[in-house]
């Protein structure tokens, strides 16, 4: 910037001016602008300044509520100290002087019942100074359409509006039927579109800016319906929302409300009933989310409960085998020792029996110890059949309880799901 200026005439006797209106709106823009453009701006203005190659002078307004932002860049807060001044508030005459002057510019007149009217209307709400011009604007369009010659701004046409309380809620109601006529459904788009743009509540609301693609994410509508809305507010004579109507709306689009006051003073409670349905949504939504956690809950409590109770039916089948094992041992080694006994005895016979008595006798022992062993045999397999039974009526009932315990976690949460759906 300065290069360019380097070795070119300046007007005013080699001095320049640079006005920026509205400097309050860098710290706005510069969550969504970047953070580094917003410090370029501030160091070429501080810079600029600073300078003595060219004779530059930097002029800023700014609401002075803005003034400790100004802290955020580096210089800036110490140039606005140095040459700070606070523009007071109007005087009556002031006041009187910014209602009949741009009227006379432009060849058309304000009654003067009309002007003190105005004047005793003005008081101390921040939102004095737009309000006046919106509800000015607003008398001299409908003068215009009576008279191009010779404007007259009258007092009756003033109080039909609403005075400068209720002209811009008027309009901007006019705005809101004309863009819902034959499209109810857009008043949703609007209601949705602005919740978006405000933040805060009462007198504390302020603007908010967004992207055309975050309108889009929150309305869930396509770009021509947000632009239908948007358009209408932003129109020629209108300007409620920015940007101005010639730029056409794309994504990356950074939408914004033109002034406070709207939000504030928008009488239909529009904005009211639009962030208390924003927060009945929210609530809403909280309270679905809840839902489905505790359904989540409940359902991992009853998995983990068929997960506990499988461990237990599993160790309790564990313990019942050892102690079927444990027995079947036992009465092996009983077995084994009767069985050993009588083989010794059937032995001794064996070798003491020399006739045949003694040897038929030796027989019948062996047969019988063979008897006893066969008898064992079959009741150590009887057992082992019960026990293979048990385990087995055990393990299925196990997986019955487990799929029960399964299969009332599924249909509680289908249940659940099913209510939220239709809520």
């Amino acid at each position: 910037m300065l290069e360019e200026l380097r070795g070119r005439p300046l007007t005013d006797g080699g001095n320049l001016l640079i006005l920026v209106d509205q400097f309050e709106e860098l710290f706005r823009y510069q969550g969504l602008a970047g953070r580094e453009e917003a410090e370029a701006v501030v160091a070429v203005l501080l810079e600029s300044a600073r300078q003595d190659a060219v004779p530059i002078y930097i002029v800023l307004t700014m609401r002075s509520d803005f003034l400790g932002r100004c802290a955020d860049f580096d210089g800036l807060a110490e140039a606005v100290s140095d040459a700070q001044y606070l523009c007071p508030r109007l005087s009556r005459d002031q006041i009187r002087a910014a209602i009949e002057g741009p009227a006379e510019v432009f060849g058309g007149r304000v009654e003067p019942r009309l002007v003190s009217r105005i004047v005793n209307d003005m008081g101390t709400d921040p939102d004095q100074l737009p309000l006046m011009q919106h509800a000015l604007m607003r008398l001299w369009e409908r003068a215009r359409s009576l008279d191009t010659n010779a404007p007259q701004l009258r007092l009756d046409d003033y109080e039909a509006e609403g005075g400068i309380k209720g002209s811009l809620s008027r309009h901007a109601d006019e705005i809101l039927a004309e863009v819902t006529r034959g499209r109810p459904e857009r008043a949703d788009t609007a209601r949705r579109l602005f919740c978006l743009l405000t933040e805060g509540e009462g007198e504390n609301a302020v603007r908010r800016l967004a992207r055309v693609s975050e309108a889009l994410e929150v309305t869930g509508g396509p770009l021509g319906e947000i632009a239908a809305v948007a358009d209408a507010f932003r129109a020629p004579g209108r300007s409620l929302l920015m940007p101005a109507a010639e730029r056409p709306l794309a994504p990356d689009t950074i939408l914004d409300i033109s002034h406070e006051s709207l939000i504030r003073q928008w009488q239909e409670r529009f904005l009211d009933e639009s962030r208390a349905r924003r927060d009945n949504a929210d609530a809403e939504r909280r309270e679905q989310e809840r839902r489905i956690i505790v359904a989540e809950e409940a359902v991992e409590r009853q998995r983990v409960e068929a997960q506990a109770e499988q461990r237990r039916v599993a160790l309790v089948a564990a313990e019942e085998r050892a102690f079927a094992a444990s027995r079947l041992a036992r009465r092996t080694r009983v077995g084994l020792m009767v069985m050993s006994v009588l083989l010794a005895i059937a032995a001794g016979l064996a070798w003491w029996g020399l006739d045949s008595a003694r040897e038929a006798r030796y027989q019948r022992i062996k047969a019988e110890s063979q008897r006893v062993e066969a008898e064992m045999q079959r009741g150590i397999a009887e057992d082992a059949a019960k026990e293979a039974q048990q385990q087995k009526a055990a393990a299925e009932q196990a997986e019955r309880v487990a799929e029960a315990q399964k299969e009332r976690a599924e249909r509680l949460a289908d249940e659940l799901r099913q209510a939220l759906a239709k809520k």
